[in-house]
C-alpha cells in the first residue's frame, strides 16, 4: 500500500521523541503512524572542551544522549554529532550560546542546529510525498482533504486588536472529498436561493444554531466528520479568529489537530493541520498588489464576485440573517471556483510539495524551498552550517538601459533563465569557489574550478531540463486550459529554480545569511550578467540596429521590417556572438540561449524600468508605472492607461496636455467618486519616527473617529484643506502640524465639517503622474539591482 503524507508533527514522553505521520491511503482514509526518532545537531571537534563547558553551565547535560565522530562540514571541519532527548533541547543550547559567548568570550558555531525536527526526519528518511507500509519513501499524488472556509462575526472586528470580542455568527466551508457546501449559523431554519451558488455541484447543508455555543458544538462535530488536512481561506483571519475566539470562550481546541495536539509557545500552532492563505498565494504567483480583494480577483478571473450587501455584514445580520449566510456561502464558492479555474494549489503548490516535501503553506516561502533542497542533496555527504559565517554586505547588481521615446515594431529578446545559465556556463557554485588557482577568473579573489558542475548546478540542471519540456508543451498545445496548466507548472519550477540560486543573496531580517549565503558567488553571477549585457549593448549597434531598452536578461531592439525572419536573424546573431565572447574571454562553452519573447506593435519607454507597450498579438505589457503599483489611486491607474493609449495611438503631447487638464478639472469640481480618487495606503509600523504623510493621516483618523489603524492594515487617504492644527509627538518632541490629510476605511469615516482639498488631489492623482510621461527625459538611464531583489 502506498500512502500520501498529508501532515507531520512530533510528540514527546519520558522515553524521548516520536515523529507523527498523518497519511491517506488509496481509499482516502486517514492513518496516523508514530516513529521513534532522535533529534541531533553538530559542532566542531576542536570546540569539544568549550561545548561541554557550555552544557555544564546550561544545566542541560541530562538531555544529551550520545556523541558520534566521523562527520565533515561543508567548510571542511571535523564535526561531532550530538543526539539529544527532545527537540527543544537544541533550541535551548543555541539560546544559551549567546550567554556563553559573553561569559567565556568564546563562540561555538553549531551545524544543522536550526533544522525543524520534522524536516530533519523527512530529509534523513528521503521522504517527499508518501511512504509504503514499511515507511519507505514512495512517490504519491496528493490526497489532501481540503476545506475552503470563511466566517462572519457579529461586529466589525479589527484583527490586530486581539480582543476577539465579537461572536462568530456564520462558519461556511466546502469539503473537496464530498464536493459539498456547509453553513453553520445562528438563526432560524431557512432555504437559500438557487442563484446564490454559480457553479455545480450545489450540494448545500445548512445547520441553524441557537447561539454561539451551539454553533461551536456543531462546528466541532462537523470538523471530526470531515477532518481536513488543509484549510484554505482568503486571509489568515478566519482560522485565527475561530481559534482565538474558542479559546477566549474556554473551549478545548485540540480537536482541530488531526493528532489532537496544539502548541502555543508564541503563536498557536494546530499540529499536522496546514492553513493556506489563498490571497497570499495569488499575490505571489501573479505578483499582484496586496490591495486586491476577493471580489476584485473573482470578477477578474471568474466574471462574477461577492454578493453585495446593503450595509456592513453585522448590520445586515440583524435584519436578514439569510442574506448573510448566502453572502458567506458565495465567498466560500469563490475560493473553490478560483482554485478550479486557476489551479494555484493543484498545479503550483502541489508541484513544489512533491519536489520538496514541504507543507503547502511553506511552498510559498522561497528560502524554505531552497534550504530544504540543499539539505536533502547534501545528506550523507557533508553537514551544513546553521547559517553563513560570511558577513552580509552589498554588491553591484544588474544594469538597466532606457532610451526614452515612442517606438513601433520593437523586438523583445530574452535570455532563458539567465542567472542559472550563467551558473552552469561558469561552473558557479559555493563548492567551486576559490580565491586563487581557479580555472575561471571572474574578478580578483573570485574564481571557480570547472572539474565539476558544483552542488548548485547539480540541483538546477535537472529542474531546468524539466522546465524546458514544460515550456515546449506550452508552445505545442492549442488548448487554452492545457496551456494555462503548463504555464502554472512552469511557474512552480521557476520558483524552485529561483530559490536555489537566490539563497546566495538571501539575508534574514536579523542580518544572518542563509546557509548558502556567499556574497562573492552572488556578485559573480550579477557581474557576469552585466558583462554579457554590456557586450550586447556594444554588438547590436555594430550590425546596424538600435537598442531602445534593455536590462540584464532582455533587450528591446528597433526592428526594420518586423517579421519573424528578421527576428530570427537577430536572435541567432546575438546568441552566437555572446557564445564566442564567452569562449574567447573565459574559455568555457556558453549555455546561454536567447529567445524572442514578443514584438511590440507600439512601445513607450519612459525611463529605467518604466515602459508600456502593445504587442502584435494585442497583449498589454506594463512595467513600473502607477498602473501596477500597490500604493496608488484608482483614478491614477485610469489616467495613466488613457495617457498611454493616447500616445500609443499616435496622439501628440498637446493631446496629452489637453486630456490632463480635462481630468484635473473633473477632480477640482468634485466630479470624481471619492473611492476612485482616494489613494491607497498601508500602516507599516506601530510608532513612526518621522512626520510622514501616512503618519499624519492615521493620527488624524484616530482622533476624529476614535478607531485605530494597526500595523499591516490598509486604508485610503485624501488631502484636506487645513482648517485644524494638531500637536503630535515625534521622536520624543512635540510638533504642531496642519491636519491637511486624513486616512479612512469607509467614506462615512470623514466628518462632514472637513473639506477635501481637490486642487491638491488633482495634482497628486493626475498632474504629477502624467508629468512623468511628459518629462521622462529627465530620468537617468542606468540602475543596478542585486540578487536580494529576488526575495
Amino acid at each position: 500500500m502506498k500512502y500520501c503524507l498529508t501532515g507531520i508533527s512530533y510528540k514527546t514522553n519520558d522515553k524521548g521523541s516520536k515523529i507523527i505521520l498523518c497519511l491517506r491511503d488509496e481509499a482516502l482514509r486517514r492513518k496516523i503512524v508514530s516513529v521513534p526518532f532522535t533529534p541531533y545537531f553538530f559542532y566542531p571537534e576542536r570546540d569539544r572542551e568549550a561545548f561541554w563547558d557550555l552544557i555544564e553551565l546550561s544545566d542541560l547535560k541530562d538531555y544529551i544522549l550520545k556523541e558520534e565522530r566521523g562527520f565533515i562540514s561543508s567548510d571542511g571541519k571535523k564535526l561531532i554529532k550530538v543526539s539529544v532527548k527532545y527537540p527543544f533541547v537544541i533550541s535551548q543550547i543555541r539560546s544559551f550560546q549567546t550567554k556563553y559567548r559573553k561569559l567565556r568570550k568564546k563562540n561555538i558555531h553549531f551545524y544543522e542546529a536550526n533544522i525543524l525536527f520534522t524536516n530533519r526526519f523527512l530529509i534523513d528518511k528521503g521522504i517527499y510525498s508518501g511512504v509504503d507500509d514499511d515507511l519507505r519513501p514512495v512517490e504519491v499524488e496528493s490526497r489532501h482533504r481540503i476545506m475552503y472556509l470563511d466566517i462572519e462575526t457579529e461586529g466589525e472586528e479589527i484583527w490586530e486588536d486581539n480582543t476577539y470580542k465579537y461572536p462568530i455568527i456564520v462558519i461556511g466551508f466546502y469539503d473537496t472529498f464530498t464536493s459539498s457546501y456547509h453553513s453553520i449559523y445562528i438563526g432560524e431554519e431557512f432555504t437559500i436561493e438557487e442563484n446564490v451558488l454559480k457553479t455545480d455541484p450545489k450540494t448545500v447543508y445548512l445547520y441553524p444554531c441557537k447561539n454561539e455555543d451551539d454553533l461551536f458544538k456543531k462546528f466541532k462535530e462537523l470538523w471530526y466528520k470531515y477532518s481536513p488536512d488543509v484549510v484554505v481561506s482568503f486571509s489568515p483571519f478566519d482560522m485565527d479568529y475561530i481559534i482565538k475566539r474558542m479559546k477566549k470562550k474556554g473551549y478545548d481546541i485540540s480537536f482541530l489537530s488531526p493528532i489532537g495536539l496544539i502548541r502555543s509557545k508564541g503563536k498557536i500552532r494546530i499540529e499536522a493541520l496546514d492553513i493556506l492563505d489563498y490571497a497570499e498565494l495569488y499575490r505571489k504567483v501573479f505578483n499582484e498588489p496586496v490591495w486586491n480583494t476577493l471580489d476584485y480577483i473573482s470578477k477578474k478571473e471568474l466574471g462574477y464576485g461577492k454578493i453585495v450587501l446593503e450595509g456592513k455584514v453585522f448590520e445586515v445580520w440583524k435584519k436578514d440573517p439569510k442574506k448573510v449566510v448566502e453572502y458567506n456561502l458565495r465567498d466560500v464558492e469563490l475560493l473553490k471556483d478560483l482554485e478550479d479555474k486557476l489551479g494555484l494549489i493543484r498545479d503550483y503548490v502541489i508541484t513544489i510539495w512533491k519536489l520538496t516535501g514541504l507543507p503547502f503553506s511553506k511552498c510559498l516561502i522561497k528560502n524554505a524551498i531552497g534550504d530544504i533542497l540543499y539539505l536533502r542533496h547534501s545528506k550523507g555527504k557533508f553537514v551544513w552550517r546553521s547559517y553563513s559565517l560570511a558577513k552580509p554586505s552589498s554588491y553591484s547588481g544588474a544594469l538597466v538601459y532606457a532610451k526614452v521615446g515612442i517606438y513601433s515594431n520593437v523586438g523583445v529578446f530574452d535570455w532563458n533563465e539567465l542567472y542559472p545559465s550563467i551558473m552552469e556556463t561558469f561552473h558557479i557554485s559555493w563548492d567551486n569557489l576559490v580565491e586563487f588557482g581557479g580555472d575561471i577568473i571572474v574578478a580578483p579573489g573570485i574564481q571557480f574550478v570547472k572539474s565539476s558542475p558544483g552542488q548548485s548546478n547539480e540541483l538546477l540542471i535537472p529542474l531546468r531540463l524539466e522546465r524546458r519540456k514544460i515550456k515546449l508543451k506550452i508552445k505545442e498545445t492549442s488548448d487554452p486550459e492545457e496551456k494555462r496548466r503548463f504555464k502554472m507548472l512552469s511557474n512552480a519550477f521557476k520558483q524552485i529554480i529561483n530559490s536555489i540560486y537566490g539563497l546566495y543573496g538571501f539575508k534574514t531580517r536579523k542580518g544572518f545569511g542563509s546557509r548558502v549565503y556567499e556574497v562573492r558567488v552572488a556578485s559573480a553571477i550579477t557581474l557576469l550578467g552585466r558583462k554579457i549585457f554590456e557586450e550586447v549593448l556594444r554588438f547590436v549597434p555594430s550590425i546596424g540596429y538600435e537598442i531602445v531598452y534593455g536590462d540584464t536578461d532582455s533587450v528591446f531592439i528597433q526592428l526594420k521590417r518586423g517579421d519573424q525572419e528578421e527576428c530570427e536573424y537577430l536572435r541567432k546573431a546575438i546568441e552566437d556572438h555572446i557564445a564566442s565572447y564567452i569562449e574567447n574571454t573565459w574559455h568555457v562553452e556558453s549555455k546561454l540561449k536567447l529567445g524572442l519573447e514578443y514584438i511590440f506593435k507600439r512601445l513607450i519607454v519612459l525611463s529605467k524600468k518604466r515602459y508600456y507597450g502593445i504587442t502584435t498579438s494585442g497583449e498589454t505589457v506594463v512595467k513600473g508605472l502607477e498602473i501596477v503599483r500597490k500604493d496608488t489611486s484608482p483614478l491614477t491607474v485610469k489616467v495613466e492607461l488613457e495617457a498611454a493609449k493616447i500616445l500609443i495611438e499616435g496622439g501628440t503631447v498637446q493631446d496629452l496636455v489637453k486630456y490632463r487638464e480635462e481630468m484635473m478639472n473633473k477632480v477640482k469640481r468634485g466630479s470624481i467618486d471619492l473611492m476612485e480618487l482616494a489613494v491607497k495606503g498601508r500602516c507599516t509600523k506601530e510608532v513612526y519616527s518621522t512626520l510622514t504623510r501616512n503618519f499624519k493621516a492615521i493620527k488624524f483618523y484616530e482622533i476624529v473617529t476614535g478607531k485605530k489603524i494597526r500595523p499591516g492594515e490598509r486604508f485610503y487617504w485624501v488631502y484636506l484643506k487645513p482648517t485644524k492644527r494638531l500637536t503630535l509627538e515625534v521622536k520624543g518632541r512635540k510638533v504642531l502640524v496642519n491636519m491637511d490629510v486624513i486616512a479612512f476605511k469607509d467614506p462615512n469615516d470623514i466628518p462632514s465639517d472637513l473639506v477635501i482639498d481637490y486642487n491638491r488631489m488633482a495634482k497628486y492623482t493626475v498632474y504629477s503622474p502624467l508629468e512623468n510621461y511628459l518629462e521622462a527625459v529627465r530620468s537617468k538611464p542606468f540602475k543596478q539591482t542585486t540578487l536580494q531583489s529576488y526575495w
